[in-house]
């Protein structure tokens, strides 16, 4: 009796595009970059969930492979459009008190 694998093609397609779609993945070293740091343990609460700290490293290796990419349109901020360009009363208050500074600008 011979029984045919109809899920062995599949599998092997399955694995195909995988690798196809691989080669344009960003991919961010989070081990790496906590180990960059002098006591990368203050990147942890409990060995497991974030610190500040430990948020301040993800955002900024996110920041710089979103800065490296080169996806149009980029997904980094200073190159965004800026689409609410207009003064608000949420603007952040200037060293003056009274003007604010628009972060858009």
């Amino acid at each position: 009796m011979h029984m045919e694998q109809p899920c062995i093609g599949k599998h092997s397609q399955i694995w195909d595009n995988m690798r196809k779609i691989a080669v344009h993945l960003k991919v961010i070293d989070l081990f790496t970059a906590f180990q960059r740091r002098d006591n990368w343990k203050t990147c942890f609460t409990d060995g497991i969930h974030l610190s500040l700290e430990g948020s301040k490293v993800v955002v900024a290796e996110i920041l710089e492979v979103l800065k490296e990419a080169e996806w149009k349109p980029s997904l980094h901020w200073k190159p965004m459009p800026t689409e609410f360009s207009d003064d608000s009363p949420y603007d952040l208050v200037a060293a003056d008190g009274k003007t604010t500074l628009n972060p858009s600008e």
